[in-house]
């Protein structure tokens, strides 16, 4: 009988305990731990309101340092002498991290958050920002970014190797720092009297603030809420598939020749209708017709002249594209490049610019010896810190779509 007690009392502790757990997870308002953090909306963009401390985990409040990290890296620095990592080591070792995005098997945020990207960065500083010296009245300085109560503190812990001579010397704290975006070598930049995104040398050892992982957006992929700029009613992303949206603002969706309502992917040969080969075709028509319109049922391609509102509207690079409007009524363009062909297919680019197509055509007018090549298409285009009013691109070149409401 003792034994069978026992037992009854084994299960009654672990469905308590897992009860405990359920309820414990789906309690917003509990007291923030290295692992758990309640996080802030700000533009829509939920931020932790702490650094991240050693790898997966956040410090301890929103005035500490956390540790600071190369770009691309999850060996975590400390934010203060002696130079210690969070592998032990102590001295100061250049990490060269691969490609052009933080990758998720390196990113030091604890489970359920992630690196930002240079548009969610760009939508924090849009959102208003002021310096504080003494946060709380803890004696830290920083920059308060938001509105209360929905407003985070980022502290001014200052970075490491700023002199990019390998010995991961620091400097600045109490005035300047940076935070990392996941782009390489993109940063949030922030000094006691500015703040903007730009770009250091990724061995720079920065702070990491980061957002929630979130459903996104389980945003429809048929219809998009929108954005009012200038009049007019801007989808917040690119169209994917014809008819469809991409996922999220920063992706570059598919590519697109003029007046074809077939979608190419960027990372390799084949489109949405499954073929592997380049289309030539080049449409004669003056306007892209209603039955190629590849934006989903409700919007369609923008015409000249409600882009060249948008271009006239205030816009602002972010190392991965460009934001357009002002905040809140803003839309961002990845900088997705463009696909061009002579018979073959390649992406150029990609990550420097190109925007999207506009309902017109014009003579392209070739450089040098200014005779008129075949019809073009006029497009918003964007290449770092420059924009053109158009831009005219052969019909055979496949752009990114955005589209305005009907």
């Amino acid at each position: 009988m003792k034994k069978i007690l026992n037992f009854k009392s084994i299960i009654t502790l672990l469905f308590t305990f897992t009860l405990s757990a359920v309820i414990d997870s789906q309690n917003t308002s509990r007291v923030p731990t290295k692992y758990y953090d309640p996080g802030v909306i700000i533009g829509g963009i939920t931020w932790a309101t702490r650094n991240v401390g050693e790898p997966g985990t956040f410090a301890a409040r929103p005035e500490s340092s956390g540790m600071f990290y190369q770009w691309g890296s999850n060996v975590g620095w400390s934010a203060t002498d002696p130079l210690v990592s969070s592998n032990g080591g102590r001295s100061w070792v250049d990490i060269d991290s691969p490609g052009e995005k933080w990758t998720s098997a390196n990113d030091p945020c604890p489970a359920g958050w992630r690196i930002p990207t240079g548009y969610e960065m760009s939508i924090l500083i849009g959102s208003g920002h002021s310096w504080t010296s003494n946060y709380n009245n803890t004696g830290v300085a920083g920059r308060l970014f938001g509105t209360a109560p929905n407003r985070i503190f980022t502290p001014a812990a200052g970075v490491r190797n700023y002199s990019n001579d390998n010995t991961g010397k620091l400097g600045y704290s109490g005035s300047d720092f940076g935070v990392w975006c996941n782009t390489i070598e993109v940063f949030l930049k922030v000094e006691n009297d500015d703040t903007y995104v730009s770009q250091v040398s990724k061995h720079t050892g920065l702070n990491v603030r980061c957002v929630k992982l979130d459903k996104q957006m389980g945003m429809s992929s048929t219809d998009d809420k929108g954005v009012t700029i200038g009049g007019v009613v801007w989808a917040t992303r690119n169209v994917d598939k014809p008819g469809t949206f991409a996922a999220r603002p920063e992706n570059p969706g598919m590519f697109y020749q003029w007046n074809i309502r077939v979608g190419w992917n960027a990372d390799e040969l084949i489109n949405s209708n499954g073929e592997r080969t380049w289309n030539e075709y080049q449409s004669p028509l003056m306007k892209w017709e209603t039955a190629n319109d590849p934006c989903p049922a409700g919007w369609r391609i923008p015409t000249e002249e409600e882009l060249k509102v948008l271009i006239n509207i205030n816009s602002v690079w972010t190392g991965d594209g460009r934001l357009f409007g002002n905040f809140p009524n803003q839309i961002f363009l990845p900088a997705a490049g463009h696909l061009y062909s002579s018979k073959f297919y390649k992406l150029r680019h990609q990550g420097t610019g190109v925007g999207t197509y506009t309902a017109c055509t014009k003579p392209y007018i070739k450089p040098g010896d200014n005779s008129l090549d075949d019809k073009a298409v006029c497009s918003l285009t964007f290449y770092n810190e420059r924009i053109y009013a158009y831009f005219w691109w052969p019909y055979r070149e496949a752009i990114s779509v955005r589209c305005v409401k009907k």
